[in-house]
């Protein structure tokens, strides 16, 4: 029996580091929203600034990338 296993924002912010310039944000974004609704308000605040400077992160290689 196949097992499948949910991925979590830090497993897509991982993937997407990986590869900044050829990665979409989208699946980040929906993936975000879907464990911030889990979350108590403080566990949310405290995801979404860590999310924020990984995301910052790999926009930042992506446009040294690009230029």
């Amino acid at each position: 029996m196949t097992t499948y296993r949910q991925l979590t924002i830090w497993d897509v912010l991982d993937e997407l580091s990986e590869s900044p310039a050829t990665s979409s944000l989208v699946p980040m974004w929906e993936c975000l929203d879907a464990e911030l609704e889990k979350l108590p308000l403080e566990a949310q605040l405290l995801t979404a600034a860590l999310a924020f400077s990984q995301i910052a992160d790999i926009l930042k290689s992506s446009s040294v990338l690009l230029f």
